[in-house]
């Protein structure tokens, strides 16, 4: 996978892609659309009590209708959305939402529970951050609740740096232009 990830970081690529995970596990990225949001839904339904507190940064016991339109609904110019099926389960999910300024996105990443660790969340925030070199997006930003250790380390891990800490949440900068390999 570290061969596939080094390609995609130095490559303009297109989605759909295909990577291999450590394990052996293939996970197809690709781009989210409208028509997923009974994918979306099954993703969701895999998490654990405590994943969806850390992502949602409190309680989050379904997904309403509003949530699964704003997430299936993104758009070519300030909102991208991308997805990881292990054949036909939903995996991951991964975002990022233009600022005002145009150099900067805020980014979210799901990895349901039984594929935390295992390399996917690397996958995708590799991708995202191609597709957003693409667009001139310079900075990605992440609000993180200060417990999720995993998400934490991971944006480290590629070179982000806390901004900002407030009671529970911590804000993550990652420099794309100097993004760590890993």
């Amino acid at each position: 996978m570290h061969d596939q990830l080094r390609r995609l970081f130095s490559m303009d690529h297109s989605l759909p892609l295909d990577m291999t995970l450590n394990d052996g596990t293939v996970i197809h990225i690709r781009a989210i659309g409208p028509d997923d949001c009974c994918l979306l839904s099954q993703g969701f339904a895999q998490l654990s009590q405590d994943s969806r507190f850390m992502r949602f940064l409190g309680a989050h016991p379904t997904l309403s209708n509003a949530e699964l339109d704003t997430y299936t609904a993104p758009s070519d110019t300030d909102h991208v959305a991308i997805g990881a099926m292990a054949g036909d389960v939903p995996v991951a999910t991964a975002r990022f939402v233009v600022m005002k300024d145009l150099t900067r996105a805020e980014i979210a990443l799901t990895v349901v529970d039984a594929y935390q660790a295992k390399g996917v969340g690397s996958a995708l925030l590799r991708t995202l951050a191609a597709i957003a070199r693409e667009r001139r997006i310079t900075t990605f930003l992440a609000l993180v609740h200060a417990e999720n250790r995993p998400m934490r380390d991971l944006l480290r891990r590629f070179g982000a740096k806390r901004i900002r800490k407030e009671g529970t949440e911590e804000e993550l900068e990652l420099d794309l232009n100097t993004l760590s390999s890993p």
